[in-house]
């Protein structure tokens, strides 16, 4: 949906496209890693320092003036590109 309106608009320039709200990073990857069926793969360590990027938030301001919202959530969304990969 988001590049149909994207399209519709001729909008130029970078959108993100997310859900609005905020995850760890380590939650994301753990989510992905399960969904995948490789939770294996996923070595999560301490981190020594304090890191200002422990956690990612789409800012979707640009996609809501063009009317769009977010209607598919992040592990339906992961489900749906994993499927799409396998094929």
């Amino acid at each position: 949906a988001a590049l149909l309106i994207l399209a519709g608009a001729r909008a130029e320039g970078a959108f993100n496209v997310g859900t609005g709200c905020g995850i760890t990073v380590e939650t994301f990857a753990k989510t992905l890693a399960a969904l995948a069926g490789r939770p294996d793969l996923l070595a999560v360590e301490p981190c020594s320092v304090a890191d200002s990027l422990d956690h990612v938030v789409a800012d979707v301001g640009r996609l809501k003036t063009l009317g769009w919202s977010p209607e598919v959530s992040l592990v339906a969304g992961l489900r749906g590109l994993l499927g799409a990969r396998r094929g």
